[in-house]
């Protein structure tokens, strides 16, 4: 259980991301941060009031317009290792596996928020403890302030938590939502308000779902009124930060009607390399005109975050959109210039636990090794 927490750093980074959350980018340049985890609600009830989040109302600040085709996903449902429902890897979860092994340290940026990161071994099994601390150690030395979990398996709210805490990384709560549906998460939320007994100092956002509505995990209103019930219990337990969940783009604008009430800022998985006209140049210009746009997809807007990104170093071209080292290089550097700030890098090591997937490229978006 972790207990000690160095609070002027943390805390400091906590705020810096509210701050960005209601529109001021330039605070969080080099001092938010991240880790996220997942869990799951019973029921498709009809949608209650929110409860009062303090961080619930952020004004979108003026964008341009631009139609933009919306980036497929690269989130899968978990695929083989391990059996154990507890243990099995996450959608688009990183594992931790060396970083890029083919690649130099050649970004370097303050603007780096948050990197994907899975406590599993290449072959899907439950790191240990002693490697997810070295793991987490070394995002921190990249220079970025926050990692994102996909659940609370194989002891994540133990191990990396007390890993971030020692490195004044924040985290990013992910309450994972499975193809079992809405209530084989519940256990993840209770796990998170166990874990963390009322201080929540390291928490800057809670995730509910990854991709659910998508991957036809659940339903909208099912999700919404999860989310609601996600809220009410973490503010009675001493959390009042900010709650969202994450889908592609074109999913949020899809049943905006019916998240936008309940969300406090809005999260989007996006991927250029699922756009074939999209070069690894561009990546970074897309992510941000994707993430423009679904400012105005509530009434009277709401901030957008990108909870997923990055480029392969493997597989097959998707027209414009090449995968390899050097294209990789290329788009992770543009995406940092573009919107590292509000972005999360998918991500510290390559998922060799996964099938190949569309182009092949599934298995090789750890960019870690991009950053020393």
């Amino acid at each position: 259980m972790l207990r000690t927490v160095t609070v002027g750093a943390t805390h400091h980074a906590q705020e810096a991301f509210h701050d960005l959350l209601r529109g001021n980018d330039a605070t969080c340049n080099v001092t938010c941060g991240c880790v996220t985890l997942y869990s799951t609600y019973n029921g498709e009830a009809s949608l209650l009031q929110p409860p009062p989040i303090s961080t619930s109302t952020f004004n979108a600040s003026p964008t341009t317009s631009s139609t933009l085709t919306t980036s497929i996903s690269k989130s899968n449902p978990p695929l083989s290792s391990p059996t154990s429902k507890s243990a099995a890897p996450s959608p688009s979860t990183s594992s931790t596996t060396s970083p890029n092994p083919g690649s130099s340290a050649l970004i370097a940026s303050s603007s780096k928020w948050c990197m994907t990161y899975s406590p599993y071994t290449p072959t899907g099994q439950c790191a240990s403890a002693a490697q997810v601390s070295s793991d987490i150690a070394s995002i921190a030395a990249k220079g970025f302030s926050s990692v994102r979990l996909y659940s609370t398996d194989c002891a994540a709210l133990s191990t990396v938590a007390a890993a971030c805490a020692t490195h004044n990384l924040q985290l990013v709560l992910g309450i994972y939502i499975s193809d079992t549906g809405i209530p084989d998460a519940e256990p993840q939320l209770d796990d998170i308000t166990t874990h963390f007994a009322g201080d929540y100092t390291l928490v800057s956002l809670v995730v509910v779902g990854n991709e659910a509505l998508f991957n036809d995990y659940c339903s909208a209103p099912a999700l919404a009124s999860f989310i609601i019930h996600v809220k009410r219990t973490l503010v009675a337990a001493g959390y009042t930060g900010p709650v969202t969940t994450a889908e592609p783009p074109a999913t949020l604008r899809e049943y905006a009607a019916a998240l936008c009430p309940v969300v406090d800022v809005l999260a989007a998985n996006i991927h250029p390399f699922f756009d074939p006209d999209t070069a690894p140049a561009q990546a970074g210009t897309f992510v941000a005109q994707q993430l423009a746009e679904l400012e105005r997809s509530c009434p009277g807007g709401k901030k957008a975050l990108c909870t997923e990104t990055g480029w392969p170093r493997q597989g097959q071209p998707n027209g414009r959109a090449v995968p390899g080292v050097e294209e990789q290089r290329v788009a992770v550097a543009a995406l940092v210039r573009a919107v590292g700030a509000k972005a999360v890098l998918s991500g510290f090591g390559d998922d060799e636990w996964k099938a190949e997937g569309a182009f092949g490229v599934e298995r090789s978006w750890g960019c870690g090794g991009l950053f020393g």
